[in-house]
């Protein structure tokens, strides 16, 4: 999962939307020729799109590097995912409610990620 968060940050998407229910597992054989299961990432109903850096040339060959941080007021404009899932700043980001203040989208989900597999490791006993 780790990957696929990794992937759609490189490529401009923040998901936003992180949690247990939007992962999917692809059976071993589900499509020719893949003997392999797959974790796979669903539901992009509030992913939004990082504008590129100022800086980028673009030159990098995955498709440049983009702006994770995000200003408060455009973060408003959808909302912003399971609040069980969200890092403490983005809450108190939220809460603060400063129109200058900005949120990591990025680190938001692979928080999001980390809390999905702890809670999924934690009970499992």
């Amino acid at each position: 999962m780790n990957e696929a968060v990794a992937h759609l940050a490189a490529h401009g998407v923040a998901h936003r939307d992180i949690k247990p229910d939007q992962w999917l597992l692809r059976a071993p054989g589900a499509a020719a020729g893949d003997d392999e299961a797959h974790l796979l990432l669903s539901d992009f109903g509030k992913a939004l799109a990082l504008a590129p850096r100022a800086d980028d040339d673009g030159a990098g060959g995955d498709g440049g590097s983009f702006e994770t941080r995000v200003p408060l007021s455009r973060a408003r404009a959808a909302d912003v995912g399971a609040p069980f899932f969200q890092p403490p700043e983005v809450k108190a980001a939220l809460a603060r409610d400063a129109p200058d203040g900005e949120v990591d989208f990025a680190r938001a989900d692979e928080f999001a990620v980390g809390l999905c597999l702890h809670l999924c490791l934690s009970t499992l006993g």
